[in-house]
C-alpha cells in the first residue's frame, strides 16, 4: 500500500474561527476551506507555548517544552532528539518545509532534518540539505 501524503500548515497568531471551515461566514479563506473538505480536520488544537520557537519545537518533536528545552532563553533546538521530518525522511518521504518566520529556520535549527527548506523571511533561498544539519 503506497504511503500517504502528509501536509503540516502552521500559521502562527491564526484564529480558527476566522476560517470557513470552522464556522466563519466570511469567505476569508477558501483554499484552506477547500482543502479542509478533503482533509482530516482537528476540532481542538493546542498549543504547548504561547510563542513560535518552543511550540514549533514541540510539534516537531512531540515533546513538552521542558523535555526538548525551548524556551524565551533558549531558542535552539538542540540535536539531541529526532524531529519528525527525521523520522518521516528514514521512512522514504521527500520534507521540505516552507518558512516565512525567522523563528522557523535553519538558524534556531527547527528545521533541522527536512530534506529542503525554502525560508522566505530574509529573501527567497532554498537550502538543499544532506543528512542531518
Amino acid at each position: 500500500m503506497p504511503k500517504p501524503n502528509l501536509l503540516i500548515i502552521v500559521m502562527d497568531t491564526a484564529r480558527c474561527d476566522h476560517f470557513g471551515c470552522y464556522g466563519h461566514m466570511r469567505p476569508t479563506t477558501p483554499n484552506v476551506d477547500a482543502m479542509a473538505h478533503e482533509s482530516v480536520q482537528f476540532q481542538r488544537a493546542y498549543s504547548s507555548a504561547p510563542w513560535t520557537p518552543p511550540a514549533h519545537a514541540s510539534l516537531f518533536t512531540g515533546m513538552y517544552n521542558s523535555k526538548h528545552g525551548v524556551y524565551h532563553g533558549h531558542v535552539y533546538l538542540e540535536n539531541t532528539y529526532s524531529t519528525l521530518a527525521e523520522v518521516l525522511g528514514a521512512e522514504g518521504y521527500r520534507t521540505i518545509v516552507f518558512s516565512n518566520n525567522p523563528w522557523v529556520s535553519e538558524v534556531t535549527k527547527i528545521t533541522r532534518g527536512f530534506e529542503e527548506a525554502v525560508e522566505k523571511w530574509e529573501k527567497q533561498k532554498s537550502v538543499k540539505r544532506s543528512g542531518n544539519s
